[in-house]
């Protein structure tokens, strides 16, 4: 007999690196996109908005036209400012001085955390595990709930 731990993660292919890689947004200055837009693919690469802790890794925050985000594998902050539904500014932040360092004309940001994974493996993922809850389930005689 053989026992194997592993996590869902591992399972169902979950954080696979070449995901991680993938799911990075591509910016660059006059990019035409909606901060909506900004807004929604950084919570899907699991960046949360944070508008009280201003300088939390793996935050951003909002202010008028301008995202600002704590990415968590870089030490100043990154500043996105809009005019209208294009990108007008790329500049890295100092966090501490709310200084520019620098200006950038293009940018990746990376997901916040390295267990992320496509749409598309989710769904094949939480059908699976529908389908063996399905077969378990009704072997239990005596569910506790």
């Amino acid at each position: 007999d053989t026992i194997i731990i592993a996590s869902v993660s591992c399972i169902y292919s979950l954080g696979n690196p070449h995901d991680y890689k993938n799911l990075a947004l591509s910016l660059q200055v006059g990019q035409k996109i909606s901060r909506g837009d900004v807004i929604r693919q950084l919570v899907f690469i699991q960046y949360v908005r944070n508008d009280v802790e201003r300088n939390q890794s793996g935050s951003f925050q909002v202010i008028g036209s301008t995202i600002e985000v704590n990415l968590p594998y870089q030490r100043d902050k990154l500043r996105i400012e809009f005019s209208g539904m294009h990108i007008d500014h790329l500049q890295w932040v100092s966090k501490h001085e709310n200084r520019v360092q620098h200006n950038l004309q293009d940018t990746l940001i990376f997901p916040a955390k390295h267990f992320v994974t496509t749409d598309e493996k989710k769904k094949k993922a939480l059908a699976s595990i529908r389908a063996e809850l399905e077969n378990y389930l009704p072997t239990i005689e005596n569910p506790l709930y």
